[in-house]
């Protein structure tokens, strides 16, 4: 819910991306209508043609996460790969930090371009996102 107010209430939000391996998380964010597009990252086919019928969102089958860093990693690189969001966009980057969570407990704002991830024992660094 965090997720979809943020993008509606903030006007340079381009996106939600989620990583999801049943489309629930997806089928949440597209049930409150955020007003942009959700890009749903999942490691499952038939998730991705459910999801491919659902309100404003777009599926996009990649491999399964191993953990977090991992899933924010495989959704920021999938945008900038696949051109999603234009370089300079705002995106807000949900999903659950551990698979056995029933709801999303993370929320980012990240610039497609570069995104926040912390280094070893720093909470302020920046990790470069590829260029498409």
């Amino acid at each position: 819910d965090a997720a979809a107010d943020l993008a509606r209430d903030d006007g340079g939000i381009d996106a939600i991306a989620c990583f999801t391996r049943s489309g629930r998380t997806a089928d949440l964010l597209a049930s409150r209508r955020p007003g942009v597009p959700i890009l749903a990252f999942t490691p499952r086919e038939a998730s991705a043609r459910r999801l491919a019928v659902r309100h404003a969102v777009v599926p996009v089958i990649t491999r399964d996460a191993t953990d977090t860093d991992d899933f924010l990693d495989l959704v920021l690189r999938g945008i900038a790969e696949h051109g999603l969001i234009p370089a300079g966009g705002r995106v807000v980057v949900t999903g659950a930090s551990r698979s056995d969570l029933p709801t999303p407990n993370l929320l980012i704002v990240a610039t497609v371009s570069g995104w926040p991830r912390p280094a070893a024992g720093d909470r302020t660094s920046v990790r470069k996102c590829p260029r498409p």
